[in-house]
């Protein structure tokens, strides 16, 4: 049996009040419809990931004085 599979990558910032991503590019500033991108695997079996990252300064020795 052959498997079609269909994906989206995005990066961006997720606002789940609105279901939208906001991504920015060198090429600008682009708003996707993040529900209507999930609407199109309605009933399907699907796997989703969503990544969050995040930037953290690091604690070192020097910093805290011990």
């Amino acid at each position: 049996m052959a498997e079609l599979t269909k994906s989206y990558a995005a990066k961006g910032v997720l606002s789940t009040l609105d279901s939208t991503l906001t991504e920015i590019t060198k090429k600008g500033t682009f708003t996707h419809d993040f529900g209507a991108a999930l609407r199109e695997f309605e009933g399907q079996d699907i796997t989703i990931s969503i990544t969050l990252k995040e930037k953290i300064t690091p604690i070192d020795s020097e910093s805290t004085g011990e």
